[in-house]
């Protein structure tokens, strides 16, 4: 998991079983953040440049 995640393996490491299952709950919550994150400021991007590249259809 934490070699999936890029997060490092550093000196300060969980220990015991639950430590380590908050470790990875919160890499998992950190993907899904990033991945919605991503998800709208794409969306966000698309939305916009759709709107520049539309005809102006005067009224």
């Amino acid at each position: 998991m934490v070699t999936l995640a890029t997060v490092g393996y550093g000196d300060i490491t969980p220990r015991g079983q639950s430590a380590r299952l908050v470790t990875i709950l919160q890499i998992l919550y950190s993907f899904i953040f990033l991945t919605a994150a991503a998800t709208a400021l794409t969306n966000h991007l698309r939305t916009e440049l759709r709107r520049h590249e539309s005809p102006h259809r005067p009224e």
